[in-house]
C-alpha cells in the first residue's frame, strides 16, 4: 500500500517549487507551483498502470486525491490515507488503521513535503524537447540509493498542471499515472483529511 501511495505522491510535483539549473524547466514548474499554491483546494482522480521490466502489466488501479495546503487525502481502492497536517491515518480498507504523527511520516516523499519545497534539493531535472500538448520534465535523484531511478512529468502546456507521469523504480518497473478531471479550485471540507471511525460500518482497530 505504501508503495502505491509513494508513487502517487511522487507524481504530484506540481505542489513544489524548484531552484535547479534548468531555466526552462524552472519556469514551467514555477508556473505549476504558483497555480497550486494559490488554489483553494486540489481535487483529482487518477489511474495507474504498473508494468514489470519486460512490459507486462502487473496491475491497473484507480483512485482519487485531495490536497488543501499541507493537508491531503489519497484513496486507492478500499485503502485510504488521511493527513490533516498533524496526524497521518493509514487505513488498510479492512479492520485496521495506523495513526502516526504527520511530522514522523517515514515516507520519503508526500504532498506535505512537496509543498514545503524540500524536493528540489534531491533531484537533477531537465526539460526534454517535445511536441504536442505537454512539456516533459525529467527528474533524476542525486542519491543513488533512492527507490526509483527516474521520474518523468508531463505538464499541460495551456493549463499548467501535471497531467501524466512515469516513474521508473530501482527494479526497472514502471508506473504510468494519468490524472483526470483535475480541479485547482475545489471546495474541500477540513473533515476530509481526518479519519472518522464512525463513517465505517465495521469494527476497526486503531493502532497508535
Amino acid at each position: 500500500m505504501n508503495k502505491i501511495y509513494l508513487v502517487i505522491s511522487l507524481t504530484f510535483l506540481s505542489l513544489t517549487s524548484f531552484s535547479q539549473n534548468d531555466i526552462a524547466a524552472t519556469k514551467i514548474l514555477n508556473a505549476v507551483s504558483a497555480k497550486m499554491k494559490n488554489s483553494s483546494g486540489v481535487k483529482t482522480s487518477f489511474s495507474m498502470v504498473a508494468k514489470n521490466r519486460t512490459g507486462k502489466i502487473n496491475s491497473t488501479v484507480n483512485g482519487k486525491m485531495l490536497v488543501k495546503g499541507i493537508k491531503y487525502y489519497i484513496m486507492q481502492g478500499s485503502m485510504e490515507i488521511f493527513n490533516d497536517g498533524k496526524k497521518n491515518w493509514s487505513y488498510n480498507g479492512g479492520d485496521e488503521v495506523t495513526v502516526t504523527d504527520a511530522e514522523g511520516d517515514d515516507q520519503p516523499l508526500n504532498p506535505q513535503r512537496l509543498i514545503s519545497g524540500q524536493f528540489d534539493q534531491d533531484f537533477i531535472y531537465k526539460l526534454i524537447p517535445s511536441k504536442g500538448l505537454y512539456h516533459q520534465i525529467q527528474l533524476t535523484p542525486k542519491e543513488k540509493r533512492k527507490n526509483f531511478q527516474e521520474i518523468n512529468l508531463f505538464v499541460d502546456k495551456t493549463k499548467s498542471i501535471v497531467a501524466k507521469a512515469m516513474v521508473l523504480d530501482k527494479n526497472s518497473n514502471t508506473y504510468n499515472i494519468t490524472f483526470n478531471r483535475t480541479s485547482t479550485n475545489a471546495t474541500i471540507a477540513d473533515s476530509s483529511f481526518v479519519f472518522d471511525k464512525k463513517r465505517y460500518n465495521k469494527n476497526i482497530e486503531v493502532i497508535e
